[in-house]
């Protein structure tokens, strides 16, 4: 019996074998039995003990959470020999979360991530169309920053943001700074 002791992650974790590892272990004489959780996994019938070894290490540990619990998790393993259950040997699993990079797409109504638009002198024009960020792993971005990166005509252009939007962005904990040449602005807060 193979057993997760300490779940932290609900569904997006557990304990499994392969169908190919499985269709491996049947061959052997080996039943295979996964709870509906995946915590627990149960071998059955009589095999050679290098076969038992074998379909034991098949088995693999998974977790799918983008911000899994970092609490060590622990897999005890017991096999019994007909008579008697082994020892209890145990691996511990450290986890490491990894912080995902937010995803940024400038025109979310269309394919891709960047946008892409005409200027008429004289109008200014939005250098966006309907932003969308996606953070599989936090709910909060705490700063961006939009750059003009190849301005042609000097002091003549630049990127802004009106003092009304500026306004809107205060109220949101947003503070919005745009240096002497228009040529960047950052956003920052939490």
């Amino acid at each position: 019996t193979i057993t997760l002791t300490n779940e932290q992650d609900g569904a997006d974790e557990g304990i499994d074998i392969s169908a190919a590892n499985q269709t491996i272990a049947t061959g052997y004489g080996i039943t295979v039995s996964i709870n509906a959780s995946n915590t627990v996994i149960t071998l059955s019938g009589t095999a050679t003990i290098a076969e038992y070894e074998e379909v034991i290490d098949y088995i693999t540990y998974d977790n799918v959470n983008n911000a899994p619990n970092t609490t060590t998790r622990t897999i005890d393993v017991v096999v019994n020999d007909g008579d008697i259950n082994s020892n209890t040997a145990t691996t511990s699993i450290s986890m490491n979360a990894s912080n995902d990079a937010p995803n940024l797409d400038l025109d979310n109504a269309t394919a891709g991530n960047n946008f892409s638009t005409s200027f008429t002198e004289g109008t200014a024009i939005a250098i966006t169309n309907s932003v969308s960020i996606a953070d599989p792993d936090d709910t909060n971005i705490e700063s961006a920053t939009i750059t003009l990166t190849n301005e042609q005509d000097g002091a003549d252009e630049g990127i802004d943001i009106s003092a009304a939007n500026q306004t809107i962005a205060t109220g949101y904990g947003i503070t919005v700074s745009i240096n002497a040449s228009n040529t960047v602005i950052t956003l920052s807060g939490t």
